[in-house]
C-alpha cells in the first residue's frame, strides 16, 4: 500500500509505504457506497525530503491509500487494449 499524506506535498515528500493488516468480512455503507474496511500499518513513522529533513506522521492525519492489486507490463496493457479494439465481440 502507498499512502499519500495530505499534510505533505507528495511531489516533494513522496509516498509512505505500508502493508494491509486486515480486510473486514462485512460490507459497510459509506455515503451510500458499499465498501470494505481495510486496516493497514505503516513501515515508517515519517516522510523524508531529499535533503534528509524528516516530517513526522501523526495520528489523525488524512491520507489517500493506493492499493496495488496486480502488476502488468506495458506490453500486456497495450496487447489487451489492441485485442479489445481488433476483436470487440470477444471482449
Amino acid at each position: 500500500v502507498q499512502f499519500q499524506v495530505d499534510a505533505y506535498n507528495y511531489n516533494q515528500w513522496g509516498l509512505a509505504s505500508g502493508t494491509v493488516v486486515q480486510v473486514s468480512e462485512d460490507i459497510v455503507h459509506d455515503q451510500e457506497q458499499p465498501v470494505f474496511t481495510v486496516k493497514c500499518s505503516l513501515r515508517e513513522s515519517h516522510l523524508q525530503l531529499k535533503n534528509g529533513y524528516r516530517g513526522k506522521l501523526k495520528k489523525g492525519m488524512t491520507l489517500t491509500a493506493r492499493f496495488s492489486i496486480t502488476r502488468r507490463s506495458l506490453y500486456q496493457l497495450l496487447y489487451d487494449k489492441a485485442d479489445k479494439w481488433l476483436n470487440p465481440k470477444l471482449g
